[in-house]
């Protein structure tokens, strides 16, 4: 997955922080349905000779897959700039390369303009296949239609719009609809684990060694708590409905903190917690948990016993019961 957007210099709250979350997993998604596919046919070749076949097969369709990924990308960062400034230019103009290789279907929209809120983009969004190299321009001018080019054909796969969807493929691509039903949840849980581990091992790795010091409002204003290289593993480690973009959030943690709201506190009693980890909640006394501004997500601080002395516990989707 490729993408212009600098997640580390990413505020939280910017649509394109979401947005790159959202490719990057849908990336690990394509990844894990193709690896199966893959698969499938390494099992059914019934030689070596076969099975050389099918690994140089894929290995030139991933060049080509490379580069309808990259496409894609840039036309979901490109719709999010779209959004931002269609108050000005409430218009959208549809601009080929201009040569001999572009697609007579294509050639034939060069000069189109549609609202930016029109049905035809929902399911026409440039590139429409892979080595397309179309591309939609913002802008004031008239709308001007094109004689039938709502019957402009789509190739699977790319029968979406990118920025809309946050996807590099459409569901209807291939390896997706291929894949056995039985084995669809499965991948999806697969795909999930995969944009995890790569997130995960890259927020460690740039947070390394980091002291970061957090000022939560509302309850615990005025606490010094300091976010550890300790604290970043143990918050990375735990379980999330979607962890990768757990993980991302500490990029920008510390305007996240300071700017989420306080919803509820208690005592730390572990009633409803395992032996095991009731064991490691011995040292904490009283659990703060704060909403994440534009995130269903909570912000989970704890307070050592006897201390005055508070810790990013976890970055959760759930409030403890009291």
């Amino acid at each position: 997955m490729s993408t212009r957007i600098d997640i580390k210099k990413t505020a939280y709250t910017d649509p394109k922080f979401r947005l790159y979350n959202n490719l990057h997993s849908d990336a690990a998604r394509f990844a894990t349905f193709r690896e199966a596919q893959k698969q499938r046919e390494l099992n059914a070749a019934t030689n070596d000779a076969a099975r050389r076949r099918v690994e140089k097969r894929y290995a030139e369709y991933l060049k080509t897959e490379k580069h309808g990924i990259f496409a894609n990308c840039a036309a979901a960062e490109r719709w999010t700039g779209f959004q931002d400034n269609a108050d000005l230019y409430p218009n959208l103009e549809w601009r080929t390369a201009g040569d001999n290789d572009v697609r007579p279907e294509h050639a034939a929209l060069h000069g189109l303009v549609l609202p930016i809120n029109d049905p035809f983009w929902k399911t026409h969004t440039p590139p429409l296949g892979f080595g397309c190299r179309c591309e939609l321009i913002q802008t004031d001018a008239t709308v001007q239609r094109k004689q039938g080019y709502k019957k402009t054909t789509v190739p699977r796969g790319f029968d979406f719009n990118p920025g809309i969807e946050q996807k590099v493929f459409s569901d209807s691509a291939g390896y997706y609809t291929s894949a056995p039903v039985a084995d669809v949840d499965e991948l999806g849980k697969q795909a999930k684990a995969a944009a995890w581990r790569v997130t995960q091992k890259e927020v460690r790795n740039e947070l390394k060694a980091s002291k970061l010091k957090l000022e939560p409002p509302g309850k615990l204003k005025g606490k010094t708590i300091i976010l550890s290289n300790s604290d970043i593993k143990n918050i990375t480690g735990k379980n999330h409905d979607d962890p990768a973009l757990r993980d991302l959030l500490l990029y920008d943690i510390q305007n996240v903190v300071k700017e989420s709201t306080f919803v509820a506190d208690g005592e730390e009693k572990g009633n409803e917690i395992s032996q095991n980890k009731r064991q490691r909640h011995a040292n904490y006394e009283r659990w703060f948990y704060y909403k994440i501004k534009g995130y269903d997500m909570y912000l989970n601080f704890k307070k050592y016993k006897g201390k005055e002395l508070y810790k990013l516990h976890a970055i959760t989707d759930k409030i403890q019961k009291k």
